[in-house]
């Protein structure tokens, strides 16, 4: 049974990050391309999405790239 058969027609996503080296800090078991993928899938399916990042928590030394990351990740989901 499809999920939006069971009357699921959106969700949110707590990714916090689109940054690979930010997941792996934050111990999230996924990668930024784990993140596109699903974000494919749900956008196929019909299934609006929305997504969440966690400013800072890249720490001062990693921001500039988790934020680089993150937008371009985001980017990358509508343009699909």
């Amino acid at each position: 049974m499809a999920l939006r058969d069971i009357g699921l027609n959106e969700v949110p996503l707590g990714v916090e990050s689109g940054d690979d080296w930010t997941l792996q800090r934050i111990d999230k078991g996924y990668t930024a391309a784990d993140i596109l993928e699903q974000c494919h899938k749900l956008k196929k399916a019909g299934i609006a999405y929305w997504v969440t990042f966690l400013n800072g928590v890249a720490g001062r030394e990693h921001s500039r790239d988790h934020a680089i990351n993150s937008a371009a990740g985001r980017e990358e989901t509508e343009s699909r």
